[in-house]
């Protein structure tokens, strides 16, 4: 009798250490095959809108209507963030632009880059919670000198609060020069090394975010920039079309106070998609070009409660180890899908669609 308690007391603990085994030790893998992840092709251009704002403040200037160009109201940058949300855009960061021009990542389908400069009070006042509210980020990008010493701009405490809700901090020199004016290579090294060194110093974290002080810029401090280890430099040159070949030349818009304008900018010929458009069936869908040249994932429109959605049919592995994957996993309803994510930074929901198990884009 003891030894059949003592077998039955060992085959218990044997059993528990598999279950305990099995649910921590066990890991989902989310990411896509590594074959998969491979055949992510590096697109020749991106089209993404860049916002420069400055004050974002109720007291506006008493100055000419050309100070407005610095200048937005908290309900005028309200609105604007209003309407980017209602019109299915994504904000990214430059960083993220940067990797999706070098196939790393996969950008939403309406995405805009939010930037701030000098790093100003009222942006932490009064855009930041909005920027909370709409589920929104920016990069912020701040001229050294100053913070914590002058009441005209943040405090490092700021700035440290700003990195922690997910914002890009990005360099905008230390005294804010015309670097096109500067010869001395000493002086340029202290606006453009120095100055990421002290961020850096600050947050604890790399910075590669870059701007340009007045747009002014040269070969030499394009080439200085790129060897402190900065991954972008925007510029002020109006445009929303980038390339590899011009990550040190980001090209932007000044967001005013001109709302009319300001929906021009964002919605510029080539940006628009037709997703969200009302729909019948998912032929009446047309997928968007954006999608079209990538071959990580054999994209399609889908027609889904009356509105065109953008997904990636769920992939499954044959029996046969020398046939490829099929993309074809047949469904009735979204719980007959076993969802898995292709990128950690993109975004999916699990839908059968058309009878197919597909992640569509969010």
């Amino acid at each position: 009798m003891k030894r059949i308690i003592i077998s039955a007391i060992i085959a218990l603990i044997i059993f528990g250490g598999l279950v305990v085994a099995f649910k921590f030790g066990s890991k989902v893998n989310h990411e896509l095959p590594k074959n998969e992840k491979e055949k992510i092709q590096i697109p020749d251009y991106l089209n993404v809108p860049i916002l420069i704002y400055h004050h974002v403040d109720p007291d506006l200037p008493a100055a000419a209507s050309a100070a407005r160009t610095f200048y937005v109201t908290p309900a005028e940058f309200e609105e604007q963030l209003k309407y980017l949300k209602e019109n299915n855009f994504a904000t990214i960061t430059t960083k993220d632009l940067a990797a999706a021009l070098a196939g790393k990542m996969i950008l939403p389908l309406r995405p805009v880059i939010i930037t701030f400069d000098d790093g100003l009070p009222s942006q932490f006042q009064y855009a930041l919670p909005m920027l909370e509210k709409y589920n929104f980020i920016a990069t912020f990008y701040i001229f050294t000198n100053p913070i914590g010493l002058s009441k005209n701009y943040l405090t490092w405490e700021q700035v440290k609060i700003l990195a922690q809700k997910n914002m890009e901090i990005g360099s905008h020199t230390r005294y804010h020069q015309y670097l096109a004016k500067e010869t001395d290579a000493e002086k340029l090294k202290i606006e453009i090394v120095d100055s990421k060194k002290k961020v850096e110093e600050e947050l604890g974290q790399p910075i590669t975010a870059f701007a340009y002080p007045f747009g002014s810029k040269s070969t030499s401090t394009i080439e200085l920039i790129k060897a402190a280890g900065y991954l972008s430099a925007r510029d002020i040159v109006n445009g929303y079309s980038h390339s590899q070949d011009d990550l040190f030349q980001l090209k932007a818009y000044f967001a005013t106070s001109d709302f009319i304008r300001f929906k021009r900018i964002v919605d510029q010929p080539g940006l628009a998609t037709d997703v969200a458009a009302s729909c019948q069936r998912s032929q009446d869908c047309v997928l968007p070009t954006e999608y079209a040249v990538r071959s990580n994932c054999p994209y399609a429109a889908f027609c889904e409660n009356n509105k065109c959605v953008v997904a990636c049919p769920m992939w499954q592995k044959t029996d046969d180890a020398r046939k490829p994957i099929s993309y074809q996993v047949g469904c009735q309803k979204a719980s007959d899908c076993d969802c898995r994510v292709w990128a950690k930074e993109q975004k999916f929901r699990c839908a059968c669609l058309d009878n197919q198990c597909v992640s569509v884009i969010e």
